[in-house]
Formats: structure tokens, C-alpha cells, sequence
């Protein structure tokens, strides 16, 4: 949500879930284009680490983390500001190349699978 960009791309669900599996994520600040807190960055990046391990060990416990940063917090005028300037781009961006709205699902019963 901070760079209104999915974190990973694909051609293919196999390219996405592929990208998920074993890419880095790109720097927040290098694909926003802009400077980024370097705590806020380094957070969520560790909530987007491969191995749970290295990643927060909750959603509580994330939450924590993110509201003990010293960020400046996003008010309603922040918000009204960015849709002053960025809003009409926002609503006119192209669907992502990969919409999982739309992928097939699997649903798995028992040993059986189903897909739908």
C-alpha cells in the first residue's frame, strides 16, 4: 500500500507464486522513488522475509512494532492531500498484469482436490 505497487509480478500464477517463494522484494524506498524511513522500511521488509523466523511473530506483535516507530502518522489531511494530487492518476492505473481475483482456486477435501 505504501507504493501502491503489488511487491511481486508475474506473467503466470506460477511466475507470481514463484516471485513470492524466492524473490528479495525490491527496496520500498527504491520502488517508491522516494526516501522511505529507514525503520519503517526495515519493518516491513521483515514482514515480508521468506523465513517466518525472520519475519514479526504475530500480527500483534507487528502492530506493536509499526506503532512504536517515531514516524510522522498519516492524517486525514495527508490523506485529502495525496488524492488532491495523485488521485486521478490512482483511479486511472492499468489493472496489474496478474489479477488472483480471477486465478483458479483449489480447494482441498479429504485427499481430494477441486478446483473451481
Amino acid at each position: 500500500m505504501l507504493t501502491g505497487q503489488h511487491v511481486f509480478a508475474g506473467s503466470s500464477v506460477a511466475e507470481l507464486l514463484a516471485a513470492h517463494l524466492h524473490a528479495a522484494p525490491v527496496p520500498i524506498a527504491e520502488r517508491l522513488g522516494a526516501p522511505v524511513p529507514a525503520e519503517l522500511e526495515s519493518l516491513l521488509l521483515r514482514g515480508l522475509a521468506k523465513s517466518p523466523a525472520d519475519r514479526p511473530p504475530s500480527a500483534a506483535a507487528f502492530r506493536d512494532a509499526l506503532l512504536r516507530l517515531d514516524v510522522p502518522r498519516w492524517t486525514q489531511e495527508d490523506a485529502r492531500a495525496w488524492w488532491r494530487t495523485h488521485g486521478e492518476r490512482a483511479l486511472r492505473s492499468e489493472a496489474p498484469a496478474l489479477d488472483l481475483l480471477d486465478a483458479p482456486t483449489v480447494t482441498v477435501v479429504g485427499e481430494r482436490a477441486a478446483h473451481l
